[in-house]
């Protein structure tokens, strides 16, 4: 699924030519921003709280103390809205009315829940850090035990997401360009200074090059980073595989949240998915400057009668696919990494932005079978 569905809260109303619903579009900016805003209401009393993040496919985390007020009403499953915003430069109009900002900014609705499992919490940890500062989770010392219980850590599916964008030159009224002032965009950007010391650091001891090259702007990525996400692509499957434990088979095609995709039909569409993502990542290896279209997986869902077929066979195609193009990841070479084409609904579209996309895929439908199991259950 390469893009957010529109819903009646993330459809822009006002300026709706703005709104961006792109997967590829939406991870850019969380991936370039740090600080998100949290919003939720406590005994009608609402708070808007700062907070840094990190993502991890289609998966939202945020984590702070045990005892933080706000993490524990979040973990109570209370409905939150949470933004992001890049500010580009700010647009100078002539006339007062017309001045605005350039932004990139992302809003996310949605339940955060409590992550429980040590493996995906150690997970969250390391991503936390390495958001802010790639590549230092690896120098410095791990969280041991007393910290770890002293650290709360929520996760929230990025399932009702979308983007709003604001670029280029003032919108001034064309009588207006007459005015005899300077009109046009300042352009910001975030730009780290040198490090500074510790007093404390010990002689011989110099800043590691990714601080002296710091930098949050999109670049590309580090091989050490393309192989985390390959790691992340190859475990999608036993992520599906595990999250399907506890289903019956009545379980599998029941819709017990209306509007919904069953567990069934979303390990049909993981099979497809698998396999038209396959054929985009070897049409920009193999094609100049392909140019890729999206595809309507509802109408696959319906038209390919997910909702009836056994899903042995898909989660047999969807292993044997995911394989195969986990086998090529690894084998791509740096030209390879640098192959573009053109996507229909995104624009620019590399092989990174593959890996960036579909790194997370499959564990995103696992957290959505996982609340499907809760559901019946409960």
């Amino acid at each position: 699924m390469t893009s957010f569905k529109p819903t009646t809260r993330t459809k822009l109303k006002r300026l709706a030519e703005r709104g961006e619903y792109d997967r590829a579009i939406v991870y850019r900016i969380l991936d370039e921003a740090f600080v998100c805003h949290v919003g939720f209401v406590i005994d009608t009393q609402p708070y808007v709280i700062p907070t840094g993040y990190g993502r991890i496919g289609d998966r939202l985390y945020i984590h702070g103390s045990a005892a933080s007020r706000m993490l524990r009403s979040l973990a109570g499953g209370i409905p939150i809205c949470v933004t992001i915003t890049l500010v580009d430069g700010l647009v100078l109009a002539r006339s007062a009315f017309h001045h605005s900002v350039n932004y990139r900014s992302v809003m996310i609705f949605g339940r955060a829940a409590i992550v429980s499992d040590p493996g995906e919490k150690m997970a969250a940890l390391k991503t936390f850090t390495d958001h802010i500062i790639p590549g230092r989770w690896f120098e410095v010392r791990g969280p041991n035990e007393q910290e770890l219980k002293a650290t709360t850590v929520l996760v929230l599916a990025l399932e009702e997401v979308s983007a709003k964008i604001r670029s280029g030159p003032p919108k001034d009224d064309l009588e207006d360009q007459e005015i005899p002032v300077w009109a046009g965009e300042l352009p910001l950007r975030m730009e780290a200074m040198p490090p500074v010391d510790d007093p404390n650091l010990r002689p011989g001891i110099t800043a590691p090059s990714y601080l002296v090259n710091y930098s949050r702007r999109e670049k590309e990525m580090t091989p050490d980073e393309r192989k985390l996400l390959i790691l992340q692509y190859a475990a999608g499957y036993d992520e599906v595989v595990k999250a399907l434990k506890d289903f019956t088979p009545e379980m599998l095609t029941a819709h017990p949240v209306s509007g919904k995709w069953s567990a069934a039909e979303i390990v049909q569409h993981l099979a497809d998915s698998e396999m038209t993502s396959a054929i985009r990542l070897r049409r920009l290896l193999v094609e100049d400057r392909p140019v890729i279209d999206g595809y309507d997986q509802d109408l696959f869902a319906t038209r390919l009668h997910y909702n009836l077929r056994e899903i042995e066979p898909a989660l047999r195609a969807f292993r044997g696919a995911r394989e195969t193009t986990t086998q090529l990841l690894e084998w791509m070479t740096e030209e390879d990494w640098k192959r573009e084409g053109t996507h229909s609904e995104i624009g620019r579209y590399s092989t990174e932005d593959w890996l960036r996309i579909y790194a997370g895929h499959a564990h995103g439908h696992a957290d959505q079978i996982r609340r499907l199991r809760d559901a019946q259950k409960h």
